[in-house]
């Protein structure tokens, strides 16, 4: 990676934080609108504040990005085109995106506009960064979790524009892959509103003995610093060096901007010995830290090390350094000549410009033709009273406002017995700046400017918005029988499943399955085939390179099963290197369907069958395409995903898997599952979601499948699910045949904001 290929891009949670960043000298700046961002409980900006940031962002040659990083609604579609095209005619440089929908949305009604796959899409390999450069995104923010060493293979296999947070708070769970919130109190984090839970105290459990001791914040992370890291972060392919912090104060956003400015300056302009002083590393402890701060993923996969066990609190204080930040206005300082005779319009000439505070390694004015910056005006009148005079002038000229621009020095060519309005020279003044604000952003903005005006014919409403992407109603076939997938995670699991299967059953065998010998696994697939029933490998949500590794060595049975889950837009470019066909891969409910333009986007690609996600509430399910979906009607709910560790965490890492349980503070117990072949944890929810009884419900809504998940029960509960899913099936079921009140109904009634 050439060294001037390193982008500084700091958050902006509304307009004065974002010239506050710009001051400190970021490259790129995002921030969210009013609609479909991330973090609903920032200030976000109105539209009239994105005018003016992306305007000034673009004087000081930075760039804006707008997060549009949320699932979309059914309801909500009609409103995506407008809100899109507003920001797009006003000058933004790129959008971030979870939903695929809204990335396919804006690759056919804005093709011009650069897509950002946001750390929601929870990419962490090359065939998650294939797949989605295949369907046009410009750059992938990788997910938080990654090594250097994972970062450089992407780089190097896919060549791709590479996004990476170097410092702030951290997720404990993959971005994208977390439900805690969402079922635990309705605020999801997809639908920017998370709870952050992550952030509670809880105890560890091994079946009755409390092993915790006193660490309390067992799911709370450090937050990142990898200041010290900028370097091999830009030797592995990283082009972007992103800041987090919406949330945060102005303070500390351009606080930290600034630091890092000051460092990536220092590696782009210099090959000598890179090092961060301890009285800067003061200040970005001073600005805001859990227990301390960590780049633990930089060279380590987990561990104890990563986590604020003891206080999961942010902690800022001034240090005697902080004085050093640079919080400066910025200005651009501009001469100017004016000429005002006899005979001789009015002008005003530019003569030189410089930014008072360059914090950049090149000098982004230089390429500025000044000698093209000048206005004419009228020719001044003879004074008939008194004369115009030079401290007249200059009284007029100096006063550039809430501008970006600052006078250093007036030249002024005048006769001495003229005179012109006041007004009027004001009016030449405000001329004057507009033009050269014009220039700057012409010059390195030109092709967007380009770009915009070709797009003056297009449609000026939302109608073709409004037809072809708002909430459809649907002729719903009521399914007399459904098909039924069944996940199992274990073999005494499978024992009981097999004996309720037939024709309509699929068997989804967990990836767990793959560590037993194949020839007995191949039985197992003939055991499912002798019933009728097909078989289905389910993939490790996470497609890293210890899951990938697992996979490679297990090449020759995966081929085996009929169909495949995939979790992940990992998943969906592993199986396509591999060769499997896209119409039996089925979509996981994490590759999120939200919206009925999600599904046809997928559809589109080949991918026919999917999982409803989880947040949908009945009213929405019973308004969405459900053709081709399978909906979940019991299991326990995987609510998070994550790479740390709590078993080694607490225990040490014995590479033993094993079912330690969470309690919360209201006495609730999470199972922890740890995936050791893979090096993944999974939290299920306390208690099983169950739609059994609502079967007839959800036959009615259009859905010809449904999907059992066993991954915690034994045998035992297995069957006794099993029976009771059989008699909905006939139609014999009834609340006394053993339907109890252990179980959620989930968002099916609730839903999410």
């Amino acid at each position: 990676m050439s060294k001037n290929g390193l982008e500084l891009l700091a958050p902006a949670g509304n307009l004065q934080t974002l010239k506050k960043v710009v001051d400190a000298g970021c490259d790129a700046v995002y921030f969210g609108g009013s609609m479909f961002g991330a973090r609903a409980y920032a200030d976000n900006f109105c539209f009239n504040d994105a005018i003016e940031g992306i305007k000034y962002a673009h004087l000081f040659n930075a760039k804006a990005f707008l997060t549009v990083n949320t699932l979309i609604k059914n309801i909500e579609y009609s409103k995506l085109y407008s809100y899109i095209k507003e920001y797009r005619d006003a000058g933004i440089d790129a959008v971030l995106v979870q939903d695929f929908s809204v990335l396919k949305f804006i690759r056919e009604n804005f093709p011009d506009l650069d897509v950002h796959a946001s750390t929601q899409m929870s990419v962490t390999s090359q065939f998650g960064v294939s797949f989605l450069q295949d369907q046009g995104v410009k750059r992938v923010v990788l997910a938080r979790e990654l090594s250097l060493a994972e970062i450089s293979d992407i780089y190097k296999n896919t060549g791709a524009e590479i996004e990476a947070f170097v410092h702030g708070a951290i997720c404990v769970c993959y971005s994208g892959q977390c439900l805690l919130s969402s079922m635990l109190g309705g605020r999801s984090g997809n639908r920017g509103r998370c709870a952050q839970p992550c952030r509670l105290p809880y105890e560890l459990y091994d079946g009755n003995k409390m092993i915790s001791g006193h660490s309390r914040y067992l799911l709370s992370p450090k937050d990142m610093c990898l200041i010290n890291n900028i370097p091999e972060l830009s030797e592995a392919g990283v082009y972007s060096i992103k800041i987090e912090g919406r949330m945060k104060s102005e303070e500390y956003a351009s606080g930290v901007v600034s630091v890092y400015r000051k460092y990536i300056d220092r590696y782009l302009s210099t090959d000598r010995l890179y090092k961060v002083s301890n009285e800067d590393m003061d200040i970005l402890m001073g600005l805001g830290n859990r227990s301390g701060f960590t780049d633990f993923y930089m060279k380590n996969y987990n561990g104890p090390e990563l986590m604020s066990m003891d206080d999961s609190s942010l902690h800022t204080e001034q240090t005697e350094y902080t004085d050093q930040i640079n919080t400066g206005t910025r200005k651009l300082e501009i001469s100017i000549k004016v000429i005002i005779k006899k005979n001789t319009e009015f002008s005003i000439i530019l003569t030189s410009i410089k930014d008072n505070n360059d914090v950049s390694y090149n000098d982004r004015l230089s390429l500025l033709d000044i000698s093209d910056i000048c206005i004419w005006g009228d020719y001044p009148e003879t004074a008939q009273n008194r004369p115009l005079t030079r401290d007249d002038v200059n009284k007029q000229l100096e006063k550039t406002g809430n501008t970006i621009f600052e006078i250093d020095n007036i030249e002024i060519e005048m006769d001495t017995d003229i005179f012109m309005p006041m007004g009027k020279i004001n009016a030449y003044r405000r001329e004057f700046i507009s033009k050269l604000e014009e220039k700057i952003i012409d010059l390195f903005y030109s092709d967007k400017n380009k770009i915009k005006k070709s797009y003056h014919a297009e449609k000026t409403t939302d109608s073709y918005a409004v037809e072809q992407y708002s909430g459809k109603e649907y002729n719903k076939l009521s399914c007399d029988e459904i098909n039924t997938y069944i996940l199992v995670t274990d073999t005494d699991q499978f024992n009981e499943v097999i004996n309720y299967a037939d024709g309509k059953t699929v068997i989804i065998f967990d990836h767990s399955f793959l560590d037993i010998d194949h020839s007995k696994l191949n039985h197992y697939i003939e055991l499912a085939h002798d019933t009728g029933s097909r078989a289905m490998l389910k993939l490790p949500q996470v497609l890293r390179d210890r899951a990938y590794c697992y996979l490679d060595k297990n090449k020759d049975i995966i081929k085996d099963f009929d169909m495949y889950v995939a979790s992940s837009f990992d998943n969906l470019g592993f199986l396509d290197k591999i060769g499997i066909p896209r119409n039996i891969v089925i979509l996981e409910h994490r590759l999120y369907t939200y919206n009925d333009n999600a599904v046809d986007a997928f559809r589109s690609l080949g991918y026919k069958i999917n999982m409803a996600p989880f947040e949908l509430n009945k009213a929405e399910l019973g308004h969405r395409d459900n053709t081709g979906s399978i909906i979940s009607v019991y299991g326990r709910t995987e609510l998070m995903i994550k790479a740390d560790c709590t078993r080694k965490n607490i225990k040490g890492c014995d590479k033993c898997p094993s079912i330690l349980k969470l309690k919360d503070r209201k006495g609730k117990f999470f199972s922890v599952r740890n995936d050791c072949t893979v090096c993944m944890n999974t939290i299920y929810n306390s208690i099983p979601l169950n739609l059994i009884d609502k079967l007839e419900e959800i036959k009615k809504m259009g859905f010809s499948s449904v999907r059992l998940d066993f991954t915690i029960e034994s045998g035992k509960e297995t069957s006794k699910i099993m029976n009771m899913f059989k008699s909905a099936n006939n139609k014999k079921f009834t609340h006394e045949s053993g339907f109890s009140n252990d179980f959620t109904k989930g968002h099916y009634n609730r839903g999410v904001e």
